[in-house]
């Protein structure tokens, strides 16, 4: 590859806009990863300022893309120390000090965890302190209650803690932790979040009437993100059949929205663009309905994109708002970076991206093509998020992709059937109980799914063993098609045009 060739990509008007969004990128990746290397976007930024004019638009692409490099680079450094967790002295003394919950309960062997927001500075912490509460006793606050919390502040991990663990106290701002028996509820935020909470409240009270025990968590976890009161068991075998992404709001559930919503209209004889319009609205009503933090505007992001590339219909006119979208996150919060709940979200993007359409032709020559693109489009996200899987996790379920062909269809009727039925139920409960009786009977397949597949013999297995895995169905792939294009005397390309 020579530096002629690379001016040449640039000049061309369909590669400048990616390599613009890749420069912000990668300066925004370098920021989070050096947040000290800020001096070298001032170093970087004066000669491409002095390049813009050049009268070659070669070089003035280049330096374009290195000045947003820069910015990218610069925004990210700043935004890493505005991230960083306030300064909380350790050993202090909480009494009966007020605090917001901030997230859902996630349910520990010892009771609950979930992350408050003090309310007014005291002696010792500053206000907007974000502690990591862990309640032992009674019933745990939900998000948007004020609490009143008492007990000796600690540090928010132990000396030995691993660095995943370090990892995820920088991500959320926490700055100490706090053991306590219980909490009392004094309150709720108001204004138009304190709306969204009571909302949500209300649909979950609604789903819980209707569908209990597990069932219920799963409908609670694919509507709105409520999934803490699944079992430990049950949530192990989800994990374990690479099935556990459906319980989270992902940006395939917050696409499926916008989806929904988009079909209704082009079937009422709405046009195309009104049609994606209501359905990007749709989207962001959604995630403002969902449980709020950081993995909901993830997904609401992951979903428009995944919107804009169906709605593209090509790979590289949907490259350049992945990059945009990939950048503008890192660049605001830096601290991601290593989060993977993103990871896995821009993976499954790029998934999609990359393999769905030739899988999607490949399976169109034996089924239905509607049937052919939503079985493509889910094998292209479970295949390219197993890698990362594997490294993040230390395991890759090899039931997954066969589990997840057929819970994604049913996860996307419990999806909208939960929702409808709980959005109803506020207004009418009579008239929103067969949706979520619906919503209960499709979360009950996804469970026998999840305990089905997981009780397979080397259901997950570690990274060496999917790698062997993976490179030998590779090996016998390439061998058959490079054995029947010789066999035919032509090349395989050839004998699959005629097939067609």
């Amino acid at each position: 590859m020579s530096v002629s060739w690379l001016l040449d990509r640039l000049r061309h008007p369909r590669h400048a806009p990616h390599a613009c969004a890749g420069g912000l990128a990668a300066g925004a990746a370098a920021g989070a990863v050096w947040p000290d290397a800020w001096p070298l976007a001032a170093a970087l930024a004066l000669p491409a300022l002095a390049c813009v004019g050049a009268t070659r638009p070669a070089v003035s692409s280049v330096a374009v893309v290195a000045l947003l490099a820069a910015a990218g680079l610069a925004v990210a450094s700043m935004r890493v120390a505005a991230t960083a967790p306030a300064r909380v002295g350790v050993g202090n003394g909480l009494t009966a000090e007020p605090a917001e919950v901030q997230q859902a309960p996630a349910r520990t062997r010892t009771g609950w965890r979930y992350v408050a927001t003090l309310s007014r500075a005291g002696a010792g912490w500053p206000a907007g302190a974000r502690v990591l509460v862990r309640q032992t006793d009674g019933e745990p606050p939900a998000p948007g209650d004020v609490v009143v919390l008492s007990g000796t502040l600690a540090a928010p991990f132990r000396p030995d803690a691993p660095g995943w663990w370090r990892r995820y106290v920088a991500r959320n701002r926490i700055a100490a932790s706090l053991r306590v028996r219980g909490a009392d509820v004094v309150g709720r935020r108001g204004g138009w979040r304190g709306a969204r909470d009571s909302l949500a409240r209300a649909m979950r009270r609604s789903i819980d009437r209707r569908v209990s025990g597990d069932d219920g968590a799963v409908v609670a976890g694919i509507t709105l993100g409520f999934d803490e009161r699944l079992s430990e068991a049950r949530r192990d075998a989800f994990r374990t059949s690479g099935t556990a992404h459906l319980l989270a709001v992902s940006g395939q559930n917050v696409a499926l929205v916008g989806l929904v919503v988009m079909g209704a209209l082009t079937a009422a004889g709405a046009g195309r663009v009104w049609a994606i319009g209501a359905g990007a609205g749709a989207v962001v009503a959604y995630a403002l309905l969902c449980q709020p933090g950081a993995s909901v505007v993830r997904a609401t992001v992951v979903g428009l994109l995944s919107l804009w590339a169906m709605g593209a219909g090509r790979p590289a006119r949907s490259a350049y708002p992945l990059l945009l979208a990939f950048g503008g996150m890192i660049a605001w919060s830096p601290r991601s970076l290593d989060d993977p709940g993103l990871i896995l979200s821009f993976s499954a993007v790029v998934g999609i991206l990359v393999l769905a359409t030739p899988l999607r032709r490949a399976g169109a020559q034996w089924i239905h093509p509607p049937v052919a693109t939503a079985l493509a489009i889910t094998a292209a996200a479970t295949l390219a998020t197993a890698p990362a899987s594997a490294l993040l996790f230390g395991q890759v379920s090899l039931v997954g992709l066969a589990a997840n062909l057929v819970a994604v269809p049913v996860a996307g009727i419990v999806l909208v059937t939960g929702l409808a039925g709980a959005l109803v139920a506020c207004l009418a409960p009579a008239a929103g109980a067969p949706l979520l009786a619906a919503a209960g009977g499709g979360a009950r397949v996804l469970v026998v799914i999840a305990d089905g597949a997981s009780a397979v013999p080397m259901a997950a297995v570690g990274p060496a063993p999917a790698v062997g895995i993976a490179a030998l169905a590779a090996g016998l792939w390439v061998t058959r098609r490079v054995g029947s294009g010789h066999a035919a005397g032509r090349r395989p390309q050839a004998r699959l045009r005629d097939l067609r």
